[in-house]
């Protein structure tokens, strides 16, 4: 019986949140402080996230003031992603959920292909896409297990998803590799930096699991603090020549 009252007091919490989101959405364009824009991505979002258990999209988009749970600007910056980019560049980003991110990097890049599995951030960063009318992304819903092609890219992004993807970890940073030009590179950020965090995906250790596949050699690192009070890793990496 606790335990059903305790189910029924989750749900009810959950949906007392989310009707408040919503009537945040609707209040937010009232008063001016959102555009039509984002309000229009926000009941995408929404439209989405009813059965589920967070309630703002992940990623922030600059050019058009967007503000969200991430900050794609400061995250470009502590990344140092424009080392790595410039308009010769092509870039893979694994999972890029509502993409963003890789939206906002177009502008310094010369193609990116974001692979996202979730069809409902697909159709959010298409929308912005064609919107903002970015000509210089392409948005591949597929799941990246499976994801084939003959591209090399110059960088590769996976920020905080290589448990999601549901490959073995050794096989995942193989893929990377053969996706990869000789000299390109690759930044991977961990999930959680916690120990005390008792999970699959405690990525304390995620320097010794790179080193361990004997494929890259590690050429700058940093943690990222930017999502409230989640802290990770991050390592920029690149081929081991043998």
């Amino acid at each position: 019986m606790k335990k059903l009252f305790e189910k029924i007091a989750m749900w009810l919490k959950h949906y007392i949140v989310f009707y408040y989101i919503k009537l945040e959405n609707v209040y937010l364009k009232k008063i001016g402080h959102i555009s039509a824009l984002e309000y229009k991505i926000r009941s995408m979002f929404l439209a989405w996230v009813e059965t589920k258990w967070y309630y703002y999209p992940y990623q922030s988009y600059p050019p058009l003031n967007i503000r969200w749970q991430r900050s794609s600007a400061s995250r470009v910056w502590n990344y140092g992603l424009l080392k790595y980019v410039d308009k010769n560049k092509t870039v893979l980003d694994i999972w890029g959920n509502v993409g963003f991110l890789s939206l906002y990097l177009s502008k310094f890049a010369k193609h990116i292909d974001i692979v996202e599995y979730a069809k409902y951030a697909a159709e959010i960063w298409k929308y912005l896409q064609k919107e903002e009318n970015i000509k210089n992304v392409t948005i591949i819903n597929w799941d990246f297990g499976k994801y084939k092609t003959d591209k090399k890219y110059d960088l590769i992004m996976s920020f905080a998803v290589h448990w999601w993807v549901w490959i073995e970890f050794n096989n995942y940073m193989q893929k990377i590799s053969d996706l990869m030009t000789e000299d390109g590179t690759f930044i991977i950020e961990s999930h959680f930096i916690y120990k005390w965090i008792s999970r699959s995906w405690d990525d304390s250790d995620l320097q010794k699991q790179i080193e361990k596949t004997w494929l890259f050699q590690i050429i700058d690192s940093g943690i990222s603090d930017d999502d409230f009070w989640v802290m990770r890793d991050f390592f920029v990496l690149q081929k081991i020549s043998w």
